[in-house]
């Protein structure tokens, strides 16, 4: 597996954020609403000043990933990306529409839907269409859309090998799985095909371990 002090994972609960070390460092996810404190201390934990942050990314606007977008683009003074599709609804303080795989998962979203927690809406400064080079901001990778588990996901590839995929995969006891919630199942597994293409050494994703590409290969059939 890669260096692990490129990508630094940041517990917050029930998911995660990503720190990533660079010429200039960037961060990938927010949390929910109410993680600003711990993102900090976790950047600062790790050694880097949080104003020095170019650039942070959405992997997608769901409030347990983006919830503290507009707090941190406010504490750090960096720039906000997110996929054109999902930027309208960060922008409008929303999760973006998410769809389950069943009884079950459709029973969940409508309590999140009532319950859940809500988003300050905050706008992109930098849109997405298929892909972003990184180097700009200070890191050598690039951000591509991997729609499937909303309609504008994004996976953080970089040139290191790492490659940070939100909610496009799961993984429990390093063992991948489909997220609890799929827009659209085609495109999903089409997207996990992408970043797999790109010959990654290791996955991260935002809810369980890191996962093996080729544990992941052989999960979809490849």
């Amino acid at each position: 597996m890669a260096d692990p002090k490129q990508v630094i994972e940041i517990p917050l609960g029930f998911s995660k954020a990503f720190l990533v070390r660079g010429e200039k460092p960037i961060l990938v996810d927010t949390g929910t609403p109410g993680n600003t404190a711990k993102v900090l201390q976790a950047i600062m934990g790790a050694g880097e000043d949080p104003s020095r942050i170019s650039l942070i990314i959405i992997t997608h606007a769901h409030a347990d990933h983006a919830g503290s977008a507009a707090d941190l683009i406010g504490k750090t003074g960096a720039k906000l990306a997110a996929q054109r599709e999902d930027a309208i609804a960060l922008e409008r303080g929303r999760s973006a529409d998410f769809y389950g795989r069943g009884l079950t998962q459709n029973a969940t979203i409508g309590l999140m839907r009532l319950v859940g927690p809500r988003m300050t809406g905050v706008k992109a400064q930098v849109l997405v269409e298929e892909e972003l080079d990184l180097k700009p901001f200070g890191l050598a990778g690039k951000a591509i859309h991997t729609p499937g588990h909303t309609r504008g996901s994004l996976s953080v590839i970089l040139q290191s090998g790492e490659a940070l995929v939100g909610d496009l995969l799961g993984g429990k006891g390093g063992q991948p799985k489909l997220p609890f919630f799929i827009d659209d199942r085609a495109q999903l597994i089409q997207s996990i095909g992408r970043v797999l293409d790109l010959k990654p050494s290791v996955i991260y994703v935002s809810h369980g371990e890191p996962l093996k590409p080729e544990d992941v290969a052989r999960f979809i059939g490849g």
